[in-house]
């Protein structure tokens, strides 16, 4: 009875282990592009924004989505307000958009719709 309670054990920590641990990964992974983005956002090339825009949204989550959300409005509003019409780069801005696009949380969503 002890050997098929101790191999039940074993095997429910082996089923649980692997979203704990892809849980954690996800998380450092969108740690990684949210720092990289604010990095990314002093630099005067667009391809290295719309990069940093990009990485944050394949990295995003529904955990994470209202704070996607957050930087990219603040990355669109930065973009628009503080570089010269001709500066304004098309790759920033799709980047922008094609990271919206990845949203799922329905009251993220929501809100969003609120903003635009």
């Amino acid at each position: 009875m002890n050997g098929k309670i101790l191999i039940l054990s074993i095997a429910a920590l082996l089923f649980l282990l692997p979203g704990d641990i892809d849980a954690k990964q996800q998380d450092q992974e969108y740690q990684k592009a949210y720092a990289e983005l604010n990095k990314a956002l002093a630099s005067d090339s667009p391809a290295v924004r719309s990069a940093a825009i990009r990485a944050l949204g394949n990295a995003t989550t529904e955990k994470h989505d209202k704070t996607t959300a957050a930087a990219i409005l603040s990355t669109l509003a930065n973009e628009l307000n503080q570089r010269k019409e001709e500066r304004i780069a098309n790759d920033v801005l799709n980047a922008c958009v094609e990271t919206i696009q990845k949203i799922r949380d329905q009251k993220t969503i929501d809100a969003l719709a609120k903003q635009l």
